[in-house]
């Protein structure tokens, strides 16, 4: 086993990622398949969907979250490092490495590494769980979830788990089967009754050509070349399988797996009686530009009313 770091971090204990990432044998097989799958546009940082930022902006001083399924790192706040630390959570140990470090954006939206401002990464899955229940006080996670093949294994990767049963928050964004003008993802057309069937499962070809492909997202820089490294020179054609939800299907979702831990679904309300001391309130939940979104909040009461 490589060594690591192990930190705690109130009461949170994480396997930190080391320096040298190539001393993950482990998972090397995992990582030559999703290096040659990594999309070039993650190459690159994009702007944060303004809902997402607003939510991270509202969390208080102190707290700790995990992103799950970072990806390129753009969500990790790191310009508020002293305020919140979000830990980026994922299992592309190349995405990590430029997750890592601040990501700088400019005119072709290109990524440098800048060596000495170090984010907190994790390799692992979205289904993993190797912190306890409740160790976070929020998690995100964007775009995601759409990527797990079964409503069994999206209903596990909720999140609800991961942050404090008393005043966690979490945000989930997904692919949704409506998309507007301006997107560029393509799915088979359906009747007016498919509107009330589970979203639709598809698989997305991606066509990895030379490193050229790699580099088309902006100018040659060294996240770029360290991350096309290991990508074959013959051009590859990949299938990567998404999920796209229906516009009730992700609230529902959640609804499901807090049923499934005894949770309360609605705000905490004097109204509420008997044995009702913990829940979840969807404080909203709706769609934005191709995505459907879902904000949610824990509560508890010491006593039952």
């Amino acid at each position: 086993m490589a060594d690591g770091h192990v930190y705690d971090l109130l009461g949170v204990y994480l396997w930190w990622i080391p320096r040298r990432f190539s001393e993950f044998d482990l998972v090397k097989p995992f990582d030559r398949f999703w290096s040659a799958n990594v999309d070039p546009d993650l190459l690159s940082v994009f702007l944060p969907w303004p809902l997402i930022a607003a939510f991270l902006s509202s969390i208080a001083p102190g707290s700790i979250g995990i992103d799950s399924g970072t990806g390129n790192g753009k969500y990790l706040p790191l310009d508020n490092r002293g305020s919140i630390l979000t830990v980026g959570l994922d299992r592309s140990v190349n995405l990590l490495k430029l997750a890592r470090y601040d990501a700088k954006q400019d005119g072709a939206r290109s990524a440098t590494l800048e060596r000495g401002k170090e984010r907190e990464v994790v390799l692992g899955d979205a289904l993993d769980v190797p912190w306890r229940a409740g160790a976070f006080d929020y998690a995100i996670s964007i775009a995601t979830i759409h990527h797990l093949s079964t409503h069994e294994r999206r209903r596990k990767a909720s999140l609800i788990r991961a942050v404090n049963p008393a005043h966690g928050r979490i945000m989930i964004y997904v692919w949704a089967v409506e998309q507007d003008d301006l997107s560029k993802r393509v799915l088979p057309s359906a009747d007016d009754a498919a509107a009330k069937e589970p979203g639709k499962d598809v698989l997305v070809p991606w066509v990895l050509a030379d490193q050229q492909k790699a580099k088309a997202a902006g100018p040659a820089s060294q996240a770029s070349s360290e991350l096309a490294t290991e990508v074959k020179e013959e051009s590859k054609v990949y299938d990567r399988y998404y999920h796209f939800f229906q516009s009730w299907e992700l609230k529902d979702l959640v609804t499901e797996a807090a049923k499934e831990m005894g949770l309360h679904v609605g705000p905490l309300d004097a109204s509420l009686r008997g044995s009702i001391s913990r829940g979840m309130e969807i404080v909203k939940d709706g769609w934005e530009r191709s995505n459907l979104y879902v904000e949610l909040r824990m509560w508890a009461r010491s006593s039952p009313i």
